[in-house]
């Protein structure tokens, strides 16, 4: 039997309350559950769809080694703005190791620049062109023999030197002809969070810098049948209730009316928590009792500008009346939505963007808007006229905008920060009860002085052979937190054993005591950083010891030396992703918040007989933003419940709000964070992270200790 590998691999970004959500890579799914269908699996091959959580967070010598040890025959990577450059490392390394490999690319990302990518990656063997599910079981057949390369309609690929393009594969006219990955039992659901679904392929729209729906206008649905047996096969399995919709418009009013008896049946129970994209302008109050009664919970809405020439430019319709009742009927709703602008559109000013903010602002929902940069993405109309719009955008993925004919680099950094300014202001002004916007605080703690990484100069030479690893604790586990204490750190032999090639993805480093030797520090961040260019981290210093700010300024340095190399980090997105915090030990005084480049959390006792009234006036009067309640002292659950009720409403003043011990913090997060659907917020940067395993580095490198819980735990 030969292997196959296939791989969505990811880039981690930390959200608001520092946990990645883990979806279901529903187009490998769709690529096996064709083979099986066809015959070819398990009878032929034996094809492994990579677990998100090894995607997610294994770090690339780790995930090398996982794919390299099954010594696949076949190695195939789904392809998308967000991966692709790390797809590509990851593939001409498995190919140095594994030459006769045969590599497939597939997806968006690849599939409209194939020929040009085949013959700028040797690595590459066969990229698929549009839908792949028919195209990757005729390649499976070419490799057994069955049928000849060259008439494999849907590819390119490699003959020797020479780059080879087949015919055009036809659209599937019937998306029944797909096979189903939920009903041939592709996926362990219960390794996921959500489910990604499809109920329809194609878009009715032509908005000049979108590749939804492949850049077909033609709509081609998926039977009512067949959405109902996955759905039921789903819930049957006891799989996600968390589903999300791909479909570019799911309230087409016909189609809807269509599906609605379907999913009604369905989710009569409410077990499926849906979210969709929509379009403003066909909603109405049919459509939003449907999307209640559905349990619709999360809507995206897509306005991207008010502006008439930008609108233009970019083939988006605005009926100004319209989107207006539909902004009022949705906040009368109670439903979650989120509104999304974009930054760099052409035309675009930096007044025309305020005046598109100003319109939602009016309309009281000028604290529900994400704003994007525009992506200039390889397919689209705005691609190919982008020399003429004059748009400047970065040529590595995702292709941010960068200039415009009238906006400079400059407008587009004070648009960003006018957006992130308004957001704070936006919830300053909010009553008490409205919800918060996830993770905007965290625009006002970024300590790394804003210095790009690219471009600065190494500070030392940093050599270290590493002898040990971590796979006898990690096994097939993945890393949440890092905790060095301060005699591991200041003991140099400890540094040259320290291997962090098999830690993956790590969610947070914590030095903690009272004296650092900071070459030391330098040094553990540059080896750990340099096999997981990916983690999401938090960087906390738990005791005395607080890094000067000409400090932090070399460990940023050390942090671009290490990220210099690696093409495929989206540097952007890396460096807001790494906060310098100081824990402050307790001492019973609240002291004012003493440097302004750290993220400080001031950590106090709470006790039965605490007088919560006092200390979160005092907590205020002292300006303090972050608190981290060390409330191990307290016995009685029925005094915790009425601290909780004044903690919350603390919290919700713009404030941080973490517990010592977990289980009140669940308990919290549960009952009060995510309880109240009309006051929903995240306010976790720090101390709530994926990971199933803490690894404390004790005073020497042979007493690691690993621990399950909370590390902050009595």
């Amino acid at each position: 039997m030969k292997k196959v590998i296939l791989a969505q691999v990811t880039t981690p970004v930390q959200s608001a309350n520092g946990t990645t959500s883990i979806f279901v890579p529903l187009g490998l799914g769709l690529l096996k559950a064709q083979a099986i269908k066809e015959g070819l699996c398990p009878e032929k091959f034996d094809i492994e769809i990579l677990d998100r959580k090894k995607c997610l967070n294994y770090g690339d010598k780790r995930l090398l080694e996982y794919i390299i040890s099954a010594n696949p025959e076949i190695v195939g990577f789904s392809c998308y703005g967000w991966n692709v450059l790390r797809s590509y490392y990851l593939a001409k390394q498995i190919k140095k190791t594994l030459p006769e490999c045969l590599i497939i690319f597939g997806g968006p990302e690849v599939g409209t620049q194939a020929s040009q990518l085949l013959e700028q990656n040797a690595y590459i063997d066969i990229i698929s062109e549009g839908e792949g599910e028919f195209s990757f079981v005729d390649i499976l057949k070419y490799h057994i023999g069955k049928t000849k390369i060259n008439e494999i309609d849907g590819i390119v690929y490699r003959d020797g030197k020479k780059v080879c393009v087949n015919k055009k594969r036809k659209r599937i006219s019937n998306l029944d002809d797909i096979a189903s990955p939920f009903l041939y039992d592709v996926f362990d659901l219960s390794e996921y969070d959500e489910v990604v679904f499809e109920t329809m392929r194609g878009c009715p729209f032509s908005c000049s810098y979108c590749f939804y729906g492949g850049g077909e206008s033609k709509l081609r649905f998926f039977s009512l049948e067949r959405i109902r047996e996955e759905l039921l096969m789903i819930k049957r399995l006891g799989g996600p209730k968390s589903c999300e919709f791909t479909d570019s418009n799911f309230n087409l009013p016909q189609r809807l009316e269509q599906i609605y008896p379907v999913l009604k049946e369905i989710n009569a129970d409410h077990y499926f928590k849906f979210r969709a994209e929509i379009n403003p302008e066909f909603v109405d109050e049919k459509q939003i009792e449907i999307f209640k009664e559905l349990n619709i919970l999360n809507i995206e809405v897509g306005i991207q500008s008010t502006n008439p020439s930008e609108l233009k430019a970019i083939h988006r319709r605005f009926n100004e009346k319209k989107v207006r009742n539909t902004i009022k009927l949705l906040k009368k709703s109670g439903l979650d939505v989120n509104y999304h602008l974009i930054i760099g559109l052409p035309y675009q000013t930096k007044q025309s963007f305020i005046e598109s903010n100003k319109f939602l602002i009016e309309n009281g929902v000028g604290d529900r808007v994400n704003s994007f940069l525009l992506q200039v993405i390889p397919g689209t109309e705005l691609r190919n006229k982008a020399e003429e719009l004059g748009l400047i955008y970065s040529q590595n993925p995702p292709y941010f905008i960068q200039e415009t004919k009238t906006l400079t680099r400059d407008d587009i950094a004070s648009m960003i920060e006018y957006r992130s300014e308004l957001i704070i202001e936006q919830q300053i002004n909010k009553t008490e009860g409205e919800r918060y916007l996830q993770n905007f605080e965290l625009l006002r703690f970024n300590s790394y002085f804003n210095s790009d990484y690219k471009g600065l100069n190494n500070i030392r030479d940093i050599k270290v052979e590493n002898d040990y690893n971590l796979k006898p604790i990690l096994e097939d586990r993945v890393i949440g937190r890092l905790i060095f204490k301060e005699e591991f750190v200041n003991n140099d032999h400890n540094l040259e054993q320290l291997d962090g090639s098999l830690i993956g993805v790590f969610n947070q480093i914590v030095f903690e005591g009272d004296e650092f030797k900071l070459e030391n520090i330098a040094n553990i961040l540059y080896m750990l950083f340099c096999e997981n260019p990916y983690s999401c981290s938090d960087i906390v210093f738990k005791g005395k010891y607080v890094p000067s700010k000409q400090e932090i300024e070399k460990l940023f340095y050390i942090l671009a030396t290490v990220l210099n190399p690696f093409e495929y980090v989206e540097i952007e997105r890396t460096r807001k992703r790494i906060e310098i915090i100081h824990l402050k030990e307790w001492d019973g005084k609240i002291r004012e918040t003493e440097k302004d480049y750290v993220f400080e959390i001031q950590k106090v006792l709470l006790e039965d007989a605490t007088d919560i009234e006092k200390l979160l006036l005092e907590l205020k009067e002292k300006k303090i933003k972050a608190v981290l309640f060390d409330n191990s002292n307290v016995v009685d659950w029925r005094i915790i419940e009425t601290q909780l009720e004044q903690i919350y409403k603390f919290n919700k003043e713009n404030n941080y709000v973490f517990f010592e011990n977990v289980k009140i913090q669940q308990y919290y997060i549960k009952n009060y964070v995510y309880g109240d659907t009309n006051a929903r917020f995240s306010k976790y940067p720090f101390g709530y992270h994926d990971g199933e395993v803490t690894v404390i580095f004790n005073k020497d490198i042979t007493n690691i200790k690993e621990v399950t819980k909370y590390p902050f735990e009595r």
